[in-house]
């Protein structure tokens, strides 16, 4: 098989439920969008904002994190097209996910979680999980939004509508 070429290097994947793998170039500041099926590029990559570090799909809508600039880009992923401008972002955000009708991100260097209306960038909900760095990524599945803490070697399991820690689960060396 032969390797699928997108602008690097790339920081963020992401596989939607529609067949696509969304990859974001972290120093092209592009967006490309891949069809998992024929393994091809739809398109050409989608220009977002500065150094794009993560995705998630939220209300069928792809959502951008561009740590560069702070801010999120939205991508319509059936017209592979980007939405309006950018929406300004708290910190210096670096991990996203989609969970429990919001956008998460993770100012990683304070140990701030953040719970997004993503249309407005208005920050909903905000958990200090820590002082200082020490969180990795975040995701959110099975109710819950779930934060790698690899300070503490622990995975922090938080209550979606408030952000509280829930539960501490052991998770060995830098979760």
């Amino acid at each position: 098989e032969e390797p699928i070429q997108v602008p690097s290097p790339f920081n963020g994947i992401l596989y939607s439920s529609a067949g696509s793998v969304w990859v974001a170039s972290s120093e092209a500041d592009r967006v490309s969008r891949i069809d998992a099926a024929s393994q091809s590029l739809q398109g050409a990559p989608i220009k977002v904002g500065d150094f794009p570090a993560d995705l998630a799909l939220l209300r069928g809508q792809l959502w951008v994190l561009n740590f560069g600039d702070r801010s999120l880009s939205r991508v319509d992923p059936t017209a592979v097209r980007l939405v309006g401008d950018p929406v300004g972002l708290p910190g210096e955000l670096g991990a996203l996910a989609a969970g429990a009708g919001r956008l998460w991100a993770i100012d990683c260097n304070r140990g701030i979680v953040y719970g997004l209306d993503p249309s407005r960038g208005a920050v909903e909900i905000r958990a200090r999980l820590r002082a200082g760095a020490g969180l990795g990524d975040i995701a959110g599945t099975a109710g819950s939004i779930w934060v790698s803490d690899w300070a503490s070697q622990v995975v922090l399991r938080l209550d979606p509508m408030t952000g509280k820690v829930i539960e501490r689960i052991p998770a060995g060396d830098q979760p």
